[in-house]
C-alpha cells in the first residue's frame, strides 16, 4: 500500500454517452484500488448503502468514490472516508446560485455585481467557473457522507475567499465547517475536482497523491 493516505485518478473521457462515462469511472476505480492498495478489485463486489453510497462488500477497509461527467471521469480510493466530484465546463443560470448557495458563497461567484443579479440569467463564464468551485465542493462531501441531494446545498457551505484563480495544476485545502472532515480543489484546463475526506483525529493534512490518466487506462 502507499505511504499516502489516498490516490485519485482522473481522466477525460474517450467517446461519449452516458454509458461510456459510467465505464471510464469503473475503470479509473479498478486501476487506482489496485495500485494504491496492491490487490486485485472486484467490481462486482461494489454494494449500495440504504441512500445508495457505493461500498467495496470484500473488504470495508476500501473506502472509494467516482464520478463522471460529459468530459472527464474520476476516482478516489482511500483508507478513509471519501467523496470526489469533476465537472468540465458548463452553462449555469443564476437561479441555480441562488438555490445551492450560501451568502457568502453567492458573493464569491458573483463578486461586486451581486445585489444586482436578478431573473433567470445565464451567468458569464468566469462566474459559472466559480460557481462550479462550490458546486463540485458540495458535491464531493454530500458523496462523502453517503447523504447525497438529501442535504440542502445551501447549507453545505466553503470559504473560497482567500483562493486565487490563477493557479494552474495544483491541489487547494479549502475551509468547510465540518468536523473531522478536509476539502481540496483541482483545476487545470477546463476541469474541475473537488476532493472530500473525512479523517477523524489527523492532527496533519491528508496527503492525497492526484493520477492524470493515460491512454492505456481509459480506453
Amino acid at each position: 500500500m502507499y505511504k499516502a493516505d489516498g490516490l485519485v485518478c482522473f481522466g477525460r473521457i474517450k467517446g461519449s454517452g452516458r454509458r461510456k462515462e459510467h465505464t471510464s469511472a469503473e475503470q479509473l476505480l479498478k486501476y487506482a484500488a489496485e495500485k494504491f492498495f496492491c490487490m486485485e478489485f472486484d467490481i462486482n463486489a461494489i454494494q449500495k448503502q440504504e441512500h445508495g453510497k457505493p461500498y467495496y462488500a470484500k473488504d470495508e477497509r476500501v473506502q472509494f468514490n467516482v464520478s463522471h461527467c460529459k468530459d472527464f471521469a474520476a476516482a478516489a480510493v482511500s483508507g478513509w472516508q471519501v467523496g470526489v466530484d469533476v465537472e468540465g465546463r458548463r452553462r449555469v443560470n443564476r437561479r441555480t446560485v441562488m438555490k445551492c448557495c450560501g451568502k457568502e458563497e453567492i458573493f464569491y461567484v458573483f463578486g461586486e455585481t451581486a445585489e444586482e443579479k436578478s431573473g433567470d440569467v445565464i451567468l458569464t463564464e468566469a462566474e459559472s467557473r466559480r460557481f462550479l468551485h462550490l458546486w463540485t465542493l458540495k458535491e464531493s462531501y454530500v458523496k462523502m457522507t453517503g447523504e447525497g441531494m438529501r442535504t440542502p446545498f445551501a447549507r453545505v457551505c466553503f470559504d473560497l475567499s482567500g483562493r486565487t484563480e490563477n493557479a494552474e495544476k495544483q491541489v487547494r485545502e479549502i475551509l468547510g465547517a465540518f468536523p473531522d472532515c478536509r476539502h481540496f480543489l483541482y483545476l487545470d484546463q477546463g476541469l474541475t475536482a473537488a476532493l472530500s475526506v473525512r479523517c477523524p483525529g489527523l492532527l496533519r493534512q491528508p496527503e492525497f497523491l492526484w493520477e492524470f490518466a493515460d491512454g492505456k487506462i481509459l480506453q
